[in-house]
C-alpha cells in the first residue's frame, strides 16, 4: 500500500470512529472539566449541558476511580471534554444526581492533574468586583450573622452571567461547632431562594476553615445581566464559645471566576472582610428573645437619617446602640416626655444598629435603621 493510499484509509478509520461514537477516555466522576481536581468550576461545566443527554456508560458508578466511557456523546465542552465527562454517575443524563452523588460526594478529590487555569482573580479598580456586606438579623431568637455577596457596581456591571464559582478560608475559633449556610436571597437577581433556573452548591470543611461555593443557571436562554446581590452566608451566633471576651472573624475569597454559558471567563475582583466579636454582642445575642416575647417599644421613623424616638409603656434607661460588628457607638439621649425618648446617633454610616436598653427593669432590644 502506498503512502497516499495509507494517510487516506488511517483519516478513514480516524472519521469512523468520530462517527460512530467511540471514545477513548476515563471519567473520574465529578471531575467534569477533567483537569485533574473536583471543584466549584465542574459544576459550572455541567451547568452549561444540565438536562442533556447521551449513551451510557458500561457501569452507573460515582467511585472515585477511574470509569471508562465506551461511547462518546455527540458534542464537547470548549477545552476539547467530550460531555460524555458531565454525566458523572453514567446513567445517560446530566441531572441534580450528577452534582449530589458525584461532585458533592468527590469535591476535594485529585487525580492526574492539577486544575490550575479553573480560576480568574481580577485586578482592583479594573474587573468587577465581589463584595461582602454584614448585617445583624434574628430567627426565631436567635441572633443570625449575615454576609451578603454582591457582584458589581455602579460602573461595572456583568454582562453575561451563566455560573459564578469561589473558594473561601476563614478564621472560627470564636464558634465551637460552625454552623455556615449560603442561600440565593429574595432580591438575588441570579435567581429566587426556590433556585428554580439555578443550582448552587456549598460545601464548608471547618476542620480546614475553607468553604467551596458554586452557582450555575441550568439553561442557556437564561443568561442573565445586571449587578447588585447574589445570596447570603448566615452563621447562627448561638454556637458562640460561652465566655469569649473579643475576637475577629474574618472570611475571604482566595479564588474566583466567573462564566457565560460558552464557558467563556470574566476576571473578578475578590474580597475580605474583617468583624469584631465582642462581649457587647454576646449581650445582644441573650437578649434578643425578650424583643419577641415583650414587643413594648416603639421606634419611628424607622428608617430615619440618624435621629429617632423610642415610645414605650414604662420610662426607658440605659440606653446603647451597636453597629453590625458588635461596636458600640456614641448616641446623644434625651427624655422628651416620661415614656418617651430622642436619641441622636451623628456621624455614622447608613445601615442596620441595634439598640438596647431597660424597661422596668426588663431588657429590649430593637433594630434601627439609618438611611441619610
Amino acid at each position: 500500500m502506498g503512502i497516499k493510499h495509507m494517510r487516506n484509509f488511517l483519516l478513514l478509520l480516524i472519521f469512523s470512529a468520530f462517527s460512530t461514537g467511540q471514545l477513548s477516555g476515563q471519567v473520574w466522576p465529578g471531575d467534569v472539566n477533567n483537569n485533574g481536581v473536583v471543584n466549584g468550576v465542574d459544576l459550572l461545566y455541567l451547568g452549561t449541558v444540565f438536562g442533556s443527554s447521551g449513551p451510557l456508560r458500561a457501569e452507573e458508578d460515582t467511585n472515585w476511580e477511574a470509569q471508562p466511557i465506551i461511547e462518546a456523546w455527540g458534542s464537547f465542552f470548549p477545552n476539547g471534554v467530550n460531555h460524555a465527562f458531565a454525566d458523572c454517575n453514567g446513567d445517560g443524563t446530566v441531572d441534580e444526581d450528577d452534582i449530589d452523588e458525584a461532585i458533592k460526594n468527590n469535591l476535594g478529590q485529585t487525580h492526574d492533574g492539577s486544575g490550575l487555569g479553573d480560576f480568574n482573580n481580577g485586578i482592583p479598580g479594573f474587573d468587577i468586583p465581589v463584595e461582602f456586606s454584614p448585617s445583624l438579623s434574628f430567627d426565631e431568637g436567635d441572633l443570625m450573622l449575615k454576609i451578603g455577596l454582591l457582584l458589581g457596581n455602579e460602573t461595572l456591571e456583568v454582562e453575561d452571567f451563566y455560573g459564578l464559582a469561589l473558594q473561601l478560608s476563614y478564621t472560627s475559633s470564636f464558634i465551637d461547632e460552625p454552623s455556615f449556610d449560603f442561600a440565593l436571597t429574595e432580591d438575588s437577581w441570579v435567581d429566587g431562594p426556590e433556585e428554580e433556573h439555578s443550582v448552587v452548591l456549598f460545601e464548608d470543611d471547618e476542620d480546614k476553615g475553607k468553604m467551596e461555593l458554586a452557582i450555575t443557571l441550568t439553561d442557556p436562554t437564561q443568561s442573565r445581566t445586571g449587578r447588585g446581590r447574589i445570596g447570603a452566608f448566615s452563621i447562627v451566633m448561638e454556637d458562640i464559645i460561652v465566655g469569649l471576651i473579643q475576637d475577629t472573624f474574618s472570611i475571604q475569597i482566595d479564588s474566583i471566576v466567573l462564566i457565560n454559558s460558552e464557558i467563556s471567563k470574566t476576571a473578578i475582583v475578590p474580597d475580605t472582610i474583617s468583624l469584631i466579636l465582642s462581649e457587647d454582642l454576646l449581650i445582644l445575642s441573650n437578649e434578643a428573645s425578650s424583643t419577641i416575647q415583650t414587643p413594648i417599644v416603639q421606634t419611628y421613623p424607622n428608617p430615619n437619617p440618624g435621629q429617632f424616638l423610642i415610645s414605650a409603656d414604662e420610662s426607658i434607661e440605659n440606653i446603647r446602640v451597636f453597629n453590625v460588628l458588635g461596636q458600640e457607638v456614641p448616641i446623644n439621649a434625651h427624655q422628651t416626655s416620661s415614656r418617651e425618648l430622642m436619641v441622636e446617633i451623628p456621624q455614622v454610616s447608613p445601615g442596620t444598629y441595634i439598640i438596647t436598653g431597660q424597661i422596668a427593669g426588663t431588657r429590649f432590644t430593637e433594630k434601627v435603621i439609618i438611611n441619610r
